[in-house]
């Protein structure tokens, strides 16, 4: 049996095989194929720790290349295995951890003052690449890239009425305590209401459509 046959036996059962090769380094290579029809992999790394965050990011071997290396490098499987893998979808919004730089430095994605201002704040993901993630500044006005690792949502977040603003394009004066089935949305220092808008009630239009996205927007923001 070629070494590309062992590891496409594993890859029908797991997700994931962790391979090492002669002089030590280790990848780790993915289910997930390129459009050639290629596993995906991590890159050759030092430790086990430092592929983990990359897996996905390079687009494979072709059969024949792949059984080459294997046997010219020495390639061992060490082990085959499944791992939960953040999920995180176009719109979402996510907290940059506090190691970020750290992450982004092993993931090869670079560091700047623009990053560094991303670090503890909520931001927006604008999209995937392999593992890592285009992620919009806490401005908005550009999207940089980040490992996965780098990202997580954001606890014990409470919906704001600026929240519901802007991602469903509703008129802030139109919101108001009630507009979630009654569970509270905290007013923020530049929309306290005033004893006149505190009688004032969403139209029934506004009514139901906050009905209709109450599940997916708690999800994301809470």
């Amino acid at each position: 049996m070629t070494f590309y046959e062992k590891l496409q036996k594993h890859l029908t059962t797991k997700q994931y095989v962790l391979v090492q090769k002669i002089d030590g380094d280790y990848c780790i290579f993915s289910h997930a194929k390129n459009e050639n029809g290629n596993y995906r992999y991590s890159d050759w790394w030092s430790s086990k720790e430092r592929a983990m965050p990359r897996i996905g990011s390079c687009p494979g071997y072709g059969e024949q290349q792949l059984n080459e290396c294997a046997e010219e490098a020495s390639w061992k499987i060490l082990k085959a295995f499944d791992i939960p893998t953040k999920q995180f979808k176009k719109g979402d919004i996510v907290m940059v951890d506090e190691n970020a730089q750290e992450l982004c430095k092993e993931a090869n994605l670079g560091w700047g003052e623009e990053k560094k201002a991303m670090i503890g704040k909520e931001c927006e993901i604008e999209g995937v690449s392999g593992s890592d993630y285009y992620v919009y500044t806490p401005e908005g006005a550009t999207y940089l890239m980040l490992p996965h690792t780098a990202l997580s949502y954001p606890i014990d977040r409470t919906i704001t009425k600026q929240d519901i603003a802007k991602r469903f394009n509703i008129p802030l004066d139109e919101i108001d305590e009630w507009t979630i089935d009654n569970e509270p949305i905290r007013p923020t220092e530049d929309s306290k209401e005033t004893e006149d808008s505190r009688d004032s009630r969403p139209t029934t239009k506004i009514k139901n459509i906050l009905a209709r996205i109450k599940k997916q927007l708690w999800k994301k923001l809470t």
